[in-house]
């Protein structure tokens, strides 16, 4: 089970779901050292291109339970983004080292989370990324799709700090893991998120009229 293209469209399914109330959106941040929020993280993040997709995908759920949720959004779509191109270019010989693993559930936020990583001992990473994804999207992008504008503003932020400190997956990922010749395509379904902005801009309406019924349910 590879992410694939139809990743990003699968989104609007868990953003249409009862989400929190929405807060002002924060300005935009310069690159600078990721430090958890929660008061048992002590590890600083220098190098944010040679860190796992999944540690942001925590970071991102920490964020969230500490109350920085328009933060916890736009750190969800940069994990997503990065695990997109890792998703694509697994070879047959990609795995998760238990270190890791070992690592990811000593640092999960919820115990829900730290099932879920349990859970994936044994797949490759794109299998760990989904079951990540779909933990967190439920709650994460249940917020954003409390404002469309919003949750837009914060994908697009995503984009432009990808686009401006570039991922390079083999950094991140043992190269004998990723098959370098798919690289561009890689690319080109990470950048699938500019269709799912387009889409959400073009069904604003639809989709808020959607989520209005889901509530009244």
């Amino acid at each position: 089970m590879r992410i694939r293209h139809s990743f990003f469209p699968h989104i609007l399914c868990c953003s249409l779901l009862i989400g929190c109330g929405h807060t002002a959106p924060q300005d935009e941040q310069a690159l600078r050292p990721v430090k958890f929020v929660n008061a048992k993280y002590e590890q600083h993040i220098t190098q944010l291109n040679q860190l796992d997709p999944a540690y942001l995908f925590i970071y991102a759920n920490d964020l969230f339970l500490n109350g920085q949720k328009d933060e916890a959004v736009f750190w969800f779509y940069v994990a997503q983004y990065r695990a997109m191109m890792i998703g694509t270019m697994e070879n047959d010989h990609s795995a998760i080292s238990p270190q890791l693993y070992q690592h990811l559930a000593a640092e999960a936020g919820t115990p829900v989370l730290g099932q879920m990583v349990v859970l994936g001992n044994g797949l490759n990473r794109g299998q760990l990324y989904n079951y990540i994804h779909s933990g967190l999207g439920i709650a994460i992008n249940g917020y954003a799709g409390s404002n469309m504008d919003n949750w837009v503003k914060q994908m697009e932020r995503a984009l432009a700090f990808e686009h401006a400190h570039p991922f390079d997956p083999f950094q991140a990922v043992p190269a004998d893991q990723l098959d370098a010749a798919k690289l561009p395509e890689a690319k080109q379904r990470a950048e699938g998120m500019k269709d799912l902005i387009a889409f959400i801009r073009a069904n604003k309406e639809t989709l808020q009229q959607q989520r209005a019924a889901l509530m009244q349910e």
